[in-house]
């Protein structure tokens, strides 16, 4: 990265693990500072920066440089390139582009410049071996030169000065489909017939390169750049020709860019649906809300007419008129279990589940809750007893433990069969508490253990008396206080209810 050290963007250093930072008032980036950079990233707001940009050019022309450039910047730079010679070709990025993807494309980008710079002085330097004197470049060019030809991976030219071909090796046959002797002191236009793009100019002293596209023998097209060096043959100008196939390189490109842009559509759809289906749940948990509402007040009333009723209130009550009431008064109170965990289910989706953090402590909260079950325990034959070591405190919401162990417990006593119910608790090594609830009843199938916890789910006989919704609100109490409940159970022999709660409710 270049950029004044006093401005180090500390993000996105975090960001790039391995960069460097050089500082342009330092004398800014040379070929031992550059190293083995694979991309520069330039921040636009230094000064002189296109300046800056130039003289990484010269300092390593393979280098991919980037300008970060905030919104307000962008067009500056783009203008300054329009009057800032040999800055060559830069990629402009906002700083929230900045990141793995971009830094893998520049990295491309730069291996391939340097490799393609390796080939060239590969080729160079074997070429001026052919110079010294025309006995040694007899014997290099029947042995040595002959040899380099065949194992080079790219096709390779050499052309005399009206662009005709004096030479090909091996890999330029396999590329072209055509033997060396066809293409001789035929001109390379022909053999190489470009599809699109123009072979380089021969009249620049230093050469060029273009890319293009090429038949293959199978009809398929390839990819390639095409540079061109000249070489003083002894006084004879000719030209040697290598083309690098980008084939390859380019179909994987082709196939990243196209997988970013599928990425990016599903990401949208993605972000879409989840609008939507956020949108889906308010909409829910505001009807949930205002029916539960509306439905307390008459269920209430009919509650308290009924309990009038079996009260002789308003005079007595034959036996079967007393029995058709008390069935009733049982149903009304079950629709209003069914109401008043349905406005708590909404309370919890909508986060409206106000959390009031205080002393609790244990086994004391247990033994008020043991009041509250043996009554109806005692009812169904069971017996419900506490165990536990010493004495512990916890700082969490009363009201909704007990909720939550209230829940357990009924259940328990619901399907435990009449059989023993305990209550178990122990203090953990991190100052919380754990909790078990373990019935020896009717137990849970193992394929619906899974969904034990969702709500409105009824299964097998647990549906008696059951609203499907008093798990699915504990289990959402439990993540409200930070802690946990999970279950386990085998069919037949009774269930276990843990519930973990963190020595402190975070305010």
């Amino acid at each position: 990265m270049l950029r004044p050290a006093a401005q180090a963007p500390a993000a996105l250093e975090a960001e790039i693990p391995d960069a460097g930072v050089l500082d342009p008032r330092d004398g800014g980036p040379d070929a031992r500072a550059l190293g083995e950079a694979e991309c520069v990233l330039v921040d636009a707001a230094t000064p002189g920066v296109l300046d800056l940009v130039r003289r990484v050019r010269r300092a390593d022309a393979s280098v991919q440089p980037v300008v970060v450039a905030a919104e307000g910047d962008r067009a500056r730079v783009e203008r300054g390139m329009l009057f800032t010679p040999g800055v060559g070709e830069i990629w402009i990025a906002a700083p929230g582009e900045v990141g793995p993807d971009l830094l893998a494309r520049a990295a491309r980008v730069t291996g391939q410049r340097r490799a393609h710079l390796r080939r060239q002085q590969h080729v160079e330097h074997a070429l001026a071996k052919l110079e010294p004197s025309p006995p040694r470049r007899a014997v290099l060019s029947d042995a040595y030169l002959a040899a380099l030809l065949r194992a080079l991976p790219d096709p390779v030219f050499s052309v005399d000065s009206e662009g005709r071909v004096i030479s090909m090796n091996p890999a330029g046959e396999r590329t072209f489909g055509r033997a060396q002797h066809e293409v001789l002191r035929r001109p390379l236009a022909d053999v190489v017939a470009p599809v699109t793009g123009e072979l380089p100019s021969f009249d620049a002293p230093e050469g060029g390169g273009s890319e293009i596209t090429f038949r293959r023998p199978d009809g398929g097209m390839g990819e390639g750049e095409l540079v061109v060096m000249p070489v003083d043959a002894g006084g004879r100008r000719v030209y040697a020709v290598v083309l690098h196939d980008l084939t390859e390189e380019r179909r994987i490109q082709h196939e990243l860019e196209a997988t970013a842009g599928e990425l990016e559509v599903q990401a949208a759809e993605l972000q879409e649906q989840a609008a939507d289906l956020e949108t889906a749940l308010a909409a829910r948990a505001r009807f949930y809300w205002s029916m539960s509402h509306e439905l307390r007040t008459p269920i209430n009333a009919i509650i308290g007419y009924n309990a009038l009723l079996l009260d002789d209130i308003y005079g007595p009550l034959a036996d079967q008129q007393r029995a058709a009431l008390t069935r009733g008064q049982k149903a009304a109170n079950h629709l209003l279990e069914l109401v008043n965990d349905v406005l708590d289910m909404a309370k919890v989706e909508a986060g409206r589940i106000e959390l009031e953090p205080e002393p609790v402590h244990f086994p004391g909260v247990l033994h008020d809750l043991l009041a509250t079950v043996q009554p109806l325990a005692a009812e169904r034959g069971s017996t419900v007893s506490v165990t536990g070591e010493g004495t512990h405190a916890v700082r969490t919401d009363p009201r909704r433990v007990r909720q939550i162990l209230l829940n357990l417990l009924s259940n328990a006593v619901k399907f435990g069969e009449g059989e023993p119910i305990e209550i178990r608790w122990w203090r953990e090594d991190d100052r919380g508490v754990c909790v078990e609830v373990v019935d020896r009843g009717r137990g849970i199938a193992a394929e619906d253990l899974p969904r034990l916890f969702s709500e409105f789910s009824q299964f097998g006989e647990r549906q008696e008396g059951s609203t499907g919704l008093g798990l699915a609100i504990s289990r959402r109490l439990a993540d409200a206080l930070r802690g946990t409940l999970t279950a386990t159970s085998e069919l037949g022999q009774g269930s276990r209810f843990r519930l973990r709660l963190p020595a402190e409710l975070p305010g």
